[in-house]
């Protein structure tokens, strides 16, 4: 039987980059995947001939500097992926202010300064610390480990609905407000996402995962799809078997999971050492998605590429436990994404695609199947006091949290892997081969950060922990 050196299991963006960084080096990888196609959050599916996209509305750290940029020059992804930047790339807006945000951290300020001007000079000095020439990075990391972002947010700033709104990308881009997320994940998500956001792959989503792909099976890679990963077999130093549920075993000297462990390691006395670290860990959010096909007038969205926030209140912990009490469509924060006004998939230039998500808790699968489609409703009710021609739908469908499960057997559905508290930081260092000998986990199941970026470069790190390991 062909022994490959490395079996990752998972498809999504860290086990596709993973992939493509063991076989650059001339390793034996096969890549397992229980969907038909690659790319898990970040893909895209068709609904009566108009393209959607699951779970990720663009992507950032494309910069020079970026987490993400290093990846795509290690394989020239430009050379195979087209893709736009829209500025501004989030625009948040309530009844008190309208904000925007984009990599001219002067224009930030300045929109930030227009609304509040009370803490312009706070401004200033709080987004220098997302500046690529920021002086003081090492003592200034060091810190971040321990604080919450609403710590570091009260090292700058006075004024409640100030630190209110610099909470929101929080909530909605990570499932936590500002008061339980870590300072180290906050800092990621503003630097790589909202400070350098707005990247889309013409086509959609799904194009950016097909075109790693394809670069993983161009170095040599091998992937089998429709192959959900039963059990894994430690049989000792560097030698594992891996159980599918095409009744396919398979050989493998290390083995990598990009995907939520405990679908397949939990509750299994074998792996009680990754059980015992991991059980009292939490889960983030879930999320809620409507996904509609609508005629919307553009002149009720004239920064048409923009992702729209709109925003109830500036009491986003108040938001968090109306989320939690399963009060979705109540004041929560709505992220209204326009994938069709970024390239053209439309059979009808007179329709838009158009997103709605907010975040959402797993509650249970008969509160989902009973209350989805009034939760939509409401949704859409709300958002047409935004975008007045949102009321002319051709169709909607939804996704809920028990869609989610469904579709990637993460815990409750879980859309940003292990929640971002500051104790559940950097865990078991990427759950390395000192928590199991032989396996290997990237994504955002390592505690090291959500989002396209984030993933990517953890997969990196990892593939690199492995060539190590291989050389021993």
């Amino acid at each position: 039987m062909k022994v490959y050196d490395v079996v990752i299991v998972g498809a999504g963006i860290s086990g596709l980059v993973c992939g493509c960084y063991l076989a650059k080096r001339g390793k034996k990888v096969l890549l397992l995947e229980r969907k038909t196609v690659p790319g898990g959050y970040c893909s895209s599916f068709e609904r009566n001939g108009f393209i959607f996209d699951a779970c990720v509305h663009s992507i950032g750290g494309l910069r020079k500097s970026g987490v993400l940029r290093k990846i795509f020059d290690d394989f020239d992804i430009d050379n195979d992926l087209s893709y736009v930047q829209y500025a501004p790339s989030d625009i948040l807006r309530s009844e008190d202010y309208c904000i925007s945000f984009s990599r001219n951290l002067n224009d930030v300020v300045d929109s930030f300064t227009k609304n509040f001007p009370c803490e312009s000079r706070n401004f200033r000095n709080f987004f220098e610390i997302f500046s690529d020439n920021y002086q003081d990075n090492l003592t200034f990391f060091q810190k971040l480990r321990s604080m919450t972002f609403k710590d570091l947010l009260d090292t700058f700033f006075k004024s409640k609905q100030v630190k209110g709104v610099l909470s929101l990308p929080l909530l909605g881009n990570a499932g936590l407000p500002s008061s339980l997320m870590s300072a180290t994940f906050g800092y990621q998500v503003y630097k790589e996402f909202m400070l350098d956001g707005g990247y889309y792959p013409i086509g959609g989503m799904q194009e950016f995962s097909n075109t790693l792909y394809k670069k993983f099976i161009s170095l040599g890679g091998e992937a089998v799809f429709s192959s959900a990963v039963e059990d894994i077999d430690l049989k000792g130093f560097l030698q594992a078997e891996i159980h599918t549920s095409l009744n396919r075993s398979y050989d493998a000297k290390i083995v990598v999971l990009s995907c939520d462990p405990r679908s397949i390691l939990k509750s299994k006395s074998k792996f009680r050492k990754y059980n015992d670290l991991t059980g009292k860990l939490k889960p983030s959010l879930s999320a809620f998605s409507v996904y509609i096909c609508a005629e919307i007038d553009g002149s009720e969205v004239r920064q048409s590429r923009a992702n729209l926030w709109h925003v109830p209140n500036y009491d986003i912990d108040k938001m968090y436990k109306e989320i939690l009490s399963k009060n979705v469509s109540g004041p929560n924060i709505y992220t209204i994404a326009f994938s069709s006004r970024h390239h053209q998939t439309l059979p009808s230039a007179n329709y838009e695609t158009v997103v709605l998500f907010v975040n959402a808790p797993y509650a249970n699968l008969s509160f989902w199947k009973e209350n989805r489609d009034r939760i939509a409703k409401e949704m859409i009710k709300k958002n047409i006091q935004l975008i007045p021609s949102l009321k002319k739908i051709k169709f909607f469908t939804i996704s809920d949290p028990a869609t989610l499960y469904r579709q990637t057997l993460n815990s409750r559905g879980a859309a940003y892997g292990w929640a971002e508290f500051p104790s559940q930081t950097d865990i078991g260092h990427f759950f390395g081969d000192n928590i199991l000998d032989g396996i290997f986990f990237t994504g955002n199941w390592t505690t090291q950060g959500h989002g396209v970026g984030s993933v990517a470069y953890c997969a990196k790190k990892t593939a690199f922990r492995i060539l190590g390991r291989l050389q021993d």
